[in-house]
């Protein structure tokens, strides 16, 4: 059992078990990592209000607001604890789950405020496999190569915002408007190793297809959001539809001497 530090505030435990030759055949693993969050800025702010000439643009009255103390987030990770486990049932073949647990309930807004609806703990799940094979051809050509790895992989990331209370909705309580969705994520993977006279050349190239799974929120539509997004203020709700998707593509070289 080996327990390897992590750059991130945690760390590693990995377990191959010694006995009945089980060594190359099952792996555990454990891994923690601690809450990270940056500050944009934290400090005093005065912000002054007024008119101004449509025309020239030059001000025509104004009022300085009192100091306020403003917190902005630009970054944060929650805690997160993950427990995997690796099979080798066949040669050559490696199956392998994970379950994650983050601690979202902790997140707060760059106000350094709860959320409205306040977020909510998740579990993520994923499942992977690879198939190594040590080919051995004849052609000249083809000689080179010595591994041939297919890879394949799915997770799902639950969303850590809470379905809104339709109490708010009932009596037009403002709430915050965050929009998240359950994430659906499918890989595929390859990757192909090259000996050399005196190194060899790795080549890995990946896929992934991200799918947001569809759903309805109600909204709460205040004058400076309308104002961001050039619609009319209504200071009330209303439905939201949220789905997408995405691809990503992705490639690595790597070179041992």
């Amino acid at each position: 059992m080996t327990a390897v530090p992590s750059p991130a505030q945690g760390s590693r435990i990995l377990i191959k078990p010694s006995f009945a030759g089980l060594q190359e055949k099952i792996s555990f693993g454990l891994s923690y990592r601690g809450l990270n969050k940056a500050y944009h800025g934290h400090g005093p702010l005065r912000v002054t209000v007024g008119l101004e000439d449509l025309n020239t643009g030059d001000p025509v009255m104004g009022a300085r607001l009192p100091w306020v103390t403003i917190v902005n987030f630009c970054g944060f990770s929650p805690r997160q604890i993950s427990a995997g486990i690796a099979l080798k049932p066949t040669k050559g073949l490696t199956l392998a789950s994970e379950i994650t647990w983050k601690g979202w309930s902790e997140y707060r807004t760059y106000l350094d405020l709860w959320p409205i609806p306040e977020f909510e703990d998740t579990y993520t799940y994923r499942g992977g496999s690879e198939y190594t094979w040590y080919p051995a051809f004849s052609l000249r050509i083809l000689k080179s190569i010595t591994r041939i790895c297919l890879r394949a992989g799915y997770y799902y990331e639950p969303s850590p915002v809470q379905t809104l209370d339709p109490g708010y909705v009932y009596l037009n309580i403002p709430s915050d408007n965050i929009f998240d969705s359950d994430l659906d994520v499918f890989s595929l993977g390859f990757c192909l190793t090259l000996a050399g006279e005196t190194m060899e050349h790795e080549i890995e190239l990946f896929s992934q297809y991200h799918h947001l799974r569809p759903y309805t929120r109600m909204t709460f539509i205040d004058s400076i959001y309308a104002y961001q997004y050039n619609i009319p203020p209504r200071d009330e709700y209303f439905p939201v539809e949220i789905s997408g998707k995405a691809w990503a593509i992705g490639g690595g070289y790597t070179i041992r001497f």
